[in-house]
């Protein structure tokens, strides 16, 4: 069930890749993808709404993604950009530290 909702191969991870008709909305929490991170994310009408990535690690977090993503950070009070670059078509790297969230929401 969870290859529906996260995948993670080799450096790349997809969210919600083969999500099933029946689950318009919902959301999950602890997902735990390759290279150190937990995601906890939220879905509507099919959709990606928000997604909460965690870094146990410190490594670079790529995501492929077919439809346009904004980052930030986690907490309010670390209010700064997130370092995101775009190597190849649909794919998002971003560094994320060591215990730190970023929030990926749909554009």
């Amino acid at each position: 069930m969870q290859e529906m909702l996260l995948q993670s191969h080799g450096d790349e991870i997809r969210l919600l890749p083969a999500l099933p008709l029946a689950w318009r909305q919902g959301h999950v929490t602890g997902l735990r993808a390759r290279g150190g991170f937990t995601i906890d994310m939220a879905w509507q009408e099919g959709k990606l709404q928000q997604a909460q990535i965690t870094s146990a690690l410190g490594k670079p977090c790529v995501i492929y993604s077919t439809v346009p993503l904004t980052f930030r950070t986690g907490k309010p009070s670390m209010a700064m950009a997130v370092a995101v670059t775009q190597p190849a078509p649909h794919t998002y790297r971003l560094d994320i530290p060591l215990g730190a969230t970023v929030i990926v929401s749909v554009a």
